[in-house]
Formats: C-alpha cells, structure tokens, sequence
C-alpha cells in the first residue's frame, strides 16, 4: 500500500483569509491616522503579515484603497444586483431594505473617515482619491438603483420625467444634512432604530411624492 508523505514546510495561506485580514487592518489604521499617514508598511505589520505578502495582493496603496471601496459596498451592490434579477420584488420594500444598507454603511466611522480622507487629499494632492471613491463607491450603485427606478416607471409603479432628478430626491430624503454632520463631527452614526425609522419615514415620503 502506497504510503502518503507529509508536507514539509508551513501550510499555504488562504487569500481570502489574508485579504480580510488586510481591510481590517486598514480600517482600524485609517481611523487612528488617516489616509495620509497609512502606509503599506504598517497595514503589513497591523495585518501580521510581509510587505512582500501585502504587495502579492496589492500593488500599492491606492489600488488597496481601491479594493476596500468595492469590499465595503458589497452587500449594498449585491442586493441591488438581485433587485433588478426579481421583478417581483414589491419596489418600497426594495427601497426601504436599500435605505437601511446605505444609512449604515455611509454614516459609519470608516466611511466618513474616507470621506474625510478625499477632502484632504483634493486640497494637496488632487482628485485621483476622490475619483476613486465615486467611481467606486458611488456609480455601481447609481446605476442599478437608476435601472431598479426605470423600471418601476416602465410598470406604472412610480412616474417622473428626470430619472436624474428622482435619484437626487430619493437620497436628499434618506440623508437630510446627516451626512454633512456626520463629516463635520456634529452627529455621531445613528443606532439601528434610527436607521430604521429614518428609512420608513424616507421611503414613505418618496412614494407619496412619485406614486401617479
């Protein structure tokens, strides 16, 4: 009978694993230091890995940053990509789950410290941050939360004229000035209650505003 040898050396590490690991670590430094000051050297060291190791996943501080944008919008994105997959989904329910998602993803610590970081960098270093952040952060979602809105207008659901103007009203009504208190440190991240009750009260009142 054939005889399996054991493997020498460490065992391979798992990316996905290491990857976490790695948005982790750049979250808690982003919220001790800034952006400014984060380095790929201490995201390494806070992460309990190489450089070499952070760079094999990473090329650079930017393309990490990059990463983390998409990775923090994941389950904002996901839903949405199933919204649009089913038709049958009722579309103020839709709206009510999606405010919940964006309220407490976009008033956390993290998120406003990254909004922080692209005001800062627009003042010294330019706009390629800032950039970054709305392409992706904010476009995925624009685009299918447009789609999910097209939609609902082609089956009679809601009407309006200005699919841009709708898309602006819908987030003025689920945001209010939050987010710019959020930002200038007058408002700290509402609780899960909040979030739900400022949903409600949002949703309620864009059907109100476009239901025929």
């Amino acid at each position: 009978m054939r005889t399996v040898k054991p493997r020498r050396g460490r065992p391979k590490a798992d990316p996905n694993i290491q990857r976490n690991k790695i948005f982790i670590a750049t979250m808690e430094i982003l919220l001790q230091s800034g952006y400014q000051k984060a380095t790929t050297l201490s995201i390494a060291k806070a992460s309990g890995i190489s450089k070499n190791t952070l760079y094999s996943h990473f090329r650079s501080k930017e393309v990490l940053f990059t990463a983390l944008i998409k990775n923090r919008m994941t389950a904002v994105n996901d839903f949405l990509a199933a919204a649009i997959e089913d038709t049958s989904l009722d579309l103020e329910e839709v709206l009510k789950h999606f405010s919940r998602l964006v309220l407490g993803q976009l008033t956390s610590e993290i998120s406003v410290a990254m909004n922080r970081a692209c005001m800062t960098a627009a003042s010294s270093q330019g706009l390629a941050l800032s950039r970054t952040y709305f392409k992706y952060g904010h476009e995925p979602i624009r685009e299918k939360l447009k789609a999910i809105l097209e939609r609902a207008r082609t089956n009679g659901i809601i009407t309006f004229d200005d699919i841009d103007e709708v898309y602006q009203t819908l987030f003025g009504l689920i945001y209010g000035d939050l987010h710019m208190r959020r930002l200038l440190g007058i408002a700290s991240m509402p609780d899960k209650k909040q979030i739900e009750d400022k949903a409600e009260k949002a949703i309620e009142k864009f059907m109100k505003l476009f239901t025929p």
